[in-house]
């Protein structure tokens, strides 16, 4: 699965993780993208910020639905963790080894980050679309042209081609994090499948 990363005017950077900047940065993005009662799951880890009680009350008032890591328990989302190695490692906008020397600075690199990561990245886990084209349900037609061409490509060179087939085209469906521990499945936008 593969989420694509919402900002509301560029990135978000603050100087320190506290609930009142969680509040104004969450609160922000459920207006601007009208996140309406029971449609959206927020998991997180254990942090200070996320289980203050401003926090909880922002969720709560707005239907969302909370979900918190395991203490000690690295992998109950590990979409978010191969996210964050994606952020850390990704060879097309590698993290800056010696950090930031501003707030600014730190803000330029991570919209820098989003950018590619949204339109950019293509992810593995859903047949090499980007998020981007999954969150806009631009998915099925970009892999419908990817196999229409794929089958051009064979009919017009077969002698490079082992076999008769060709790379899964099929769009993914639904995605559940955890489906063994009955969690609940992503949301898609009104209209997509």
């Amino acid at each position: 699965m593969a989420k694509v990363i919402l900002t509301d005017n560029g990135a978000r950077v603050f100087d320190a993780d506290n609930a009142d900047f969680a509040v104004r940065f969450l609160g922000d993005a459920f207006r601007k993208y009208g996140i309406r009662p029971g449609q959206l799951v927020v998991h997180s880890d254990n942090g200070a910020s996320m289980k203050a009680a401003p926090t909880m009350a922002l969720l709560e008032k707005n239907g969302i639905i909370f979900s918190h890591s395991r203490p000690r328990v690295s992998n109950d989302n590990p979409y978010s963790e191969s996210f964050f190695r994606t952020l850390k490692y990704s060879g097309d906008c590698l993290y800056p080894r010696d950090g930031f020397n501003s707030v600014e600075e730190a803000e330029q690199w991570v919209q820098s980050f989003v950018e590619h990561y949204n339109e950019h990245h293509r992810h593995r886990g859903i047949r090499m679309v980007t998020p981007g084209q999954r969150y806009r349900c631009e998915d099925a037609e970009v892999l419908r042209r990817r196999r229409e061409t794929m089958l051009e490509a064979r009919r017009n060179h077969p002698e490079r081609w082992i076999g008769d087939s060709v790379l899964n085209c099929t769009p993914i469906g639904r995605v559940w994090l955890n489906p063994e521990n009955g969690q609940l499945e992503e949301k898609r936008l009104p209209g997509a499948a």
